[in-house]
């Protein structure tokens, strides 16, 4: 509402064209959000710059913004992913994920994490150390992205993957137990998600069923809204 307020104003009183009007009040709240003290409000100034990249598409008739396929697994490095960039990771080979913008409460690290994909944001001068087809090592757990290791660098991060793995792999062992407080309260848990893929995940970690269903990524990259059967 208020980015739409904002653009009708600059049109009618400024008489300014679409164009620049949705890019000037998507940069005016953006600037506000910058300036909050809060971080989960400064990042989500990057959302509202997604929503004005799609008007402006759409105004160009360039709707598809959507990342290319990826022929192989691969680490995607960005200067930032949109929500429904991370949303499409769950359909392609991704092993990691690296942006150069971003913190603990961005849309990115929060799906990454949902999707269970290792993944390292807020890393300064990325795109300007990394190409194409290089060699990287990402741990997310260290919060640490290695350009072009060593063989031994590489054998040792196998090693650390390998004893990760094995430690959750532990943790899931106790996934059929109720969940039960001290004083034998039963917890019930369940799972918050944003995709059909992260239903199996949830499973996985001995989720009850659903608390929460964020739907507002069904309507992106596509025409019609889901139906009710979907």
């Amino acid at each position: 509402e208020m980015l739409e307020k904002g653009v009708l104003r600059r049109i009618r009183e400024e008489r300014q064209n679409a164009e620049w009007a949705v890019a000037e009040t998507v940069a005016e709240i953006q600037d506000k959000l910058a300036g909050a003290n809060d971080p989960y409000l400064v990042e989500r100034q990057h959302d509202v710059a997604f929503v004005g990249d799609r008007l402006l598409a759409a105004f160009a008739g360039t709707e598809d913004l959507a990342l290319p396929k990826l022929s192989r697994p691969s680490v995607v490095v960005a200067q930032t992913l949109s929500p429904a960039d991370t949303a499409a990771m769950s359909k392609e080979p991704v092993l990691a994920i690296v942006t150069e913008t971003g913190t603990r409460t961005s849309h990115t690290a929060i799906m990454a994490r949902a999707l269970e994909i290792p993944a390292v944001v807020g890393v300064a001068d990325l795109l300007a150390t990394v190409s194409a087809g290089d060699w990287v090592i990402v741990d997310g757990l260290r919060g640490e992205v290695i350009v072009g290791p060593t063989p031994e660098m590489v054998a040792e991060a196998e090693k650390r993957r390998s004893r990760h793995e094995a430690f959750v792999e532990q943790l899931r062992g106790d996934r059929e137990r109720q969940a039960t407080m001290a004083d034998g309260t039963i917890v019930h848990l369940r799972a918050n998600i944003e995709l059909p893929a992260e239903v199996q995940i949830a499973l996985d970690q001995g989720a009850e069923g659903i608390g929460l269903f964020r739907s507002e990524l069904l309507y992106i990259e596509r025409a019609t809204p889901p139906s009710e059967e979907e």
